[in-house]
């Protein structure tokens, strides 16, 4: 496994899924893609599981994935990929293999990435992980993986106004509104008792 993945580091042209670029947004759309129409191949991304931070791909974030390192004592070229295109068509077949889990999780099944459960991938995990930051639970770490993603003034704003008007206001008036409930629920008890009282006498 380890000599495979050199290389396929080392001469990724020789270990192409498809026999031409893997992305062009320019000149493709989701319908025209290679991987909408190919469907999803036998392939692999391999990762670096010695670096479990989010990249940016564009250069925005404060993470690049792109740089050499070490590996089997080789310097290697290190990139940036998804197991999606651009357009959101996933690239490889749901296997187990070589992991042991799915290969379209390998990139976010991790301790320190929640186990791919806080991002923002989809209306329905951008909800859990919107909830959970509201919670205030660990919501700096999002933050952080997302600075990491994407640029730093935009996400503190967000995240403040989040903060702000999500887990300060929202929540604090949930709780205002369920603690009135059961105020009101108590004090109905007493009359009930006493018309009970009443009704058997």
């Amino acid at each position: 496994w380890n000599e495979f993945v050199l290389d396929a580091a080392m001469y990724p042209y020789k270990h192409r899924c498809l026999p031409h670029a893997n992305d062009n947004a320019e000149s493709w759309s989701q319908s025209t893609s290679p991987w909408y129409f190919s469907g999803r191949q036998d392939c692999i991304w391999p990762i670096d599981e010695t670096d479990s931070r989010v990249c940016s791909i564009t250069g925005r974030g404060s993470h690049s994935c792109i740089k050499d390192v070490e590996f089997m004592g080789q310097t290697i070229p290190r990139t940036c990929g998804s197991n999606y295109d651009s357009f959101g068509n996933p690239r490889f077949i749901e296997s187990v293999e070589p992991y042991g889990y799915s290969r379209m999780k390998d990139d976010v099944f991790s301790k320190d990435l929640n186990w791919g459960f806080t991002s923002f991938d989809n209306f329905s995990l951008a909800f859990v992980t919107t909830f959970q930051s509201v919670t205030l639970e660990g919501w700096s770490d999002i933050m952080y993986r997302t600075i990491e993603a994407w640029l730093a003034a935009p996400t503190i704003m967000v995240y403040a106004m989040l903060i702000i008007l999500g887990a300060q206001i929202a929540i604090n008036i949930v709780l205002a509104v369920i603690t009135k409930s059961l105020d009101v629920m108590e004090s109905e008890e007493p009359e009930n008792a006493q018309s009970n009282a009443g009704d058997s006498a």
